[in-house]
């Protein structure tokens, strides 16, 4: 399972980790058998689309 998400700050990136919402379901998935690499990696940009 990946999860790929895009942030505007590396700070508002970091502060998933920390979110309610994210632990409950990582409860869920764990039960399943999901295995999470912690702490959560945050990659630096490589490319961006060009803005319209």
């Amino acid at each position: 399972m990946v999860n790929v998400s895009v942030w505007d700050t590396l700070e508002h990136a970091q502060g998933m980790g920390s979110l309610p919402e994210m632990a409950t379901l990582a409860k869920d998935f764990i039960a399943l058998g999901v295995e999470f690499e912690r702490p959560i990696v945050n990659y630096p940009l490589l490319w961006q689309l060009p803005q319209p």
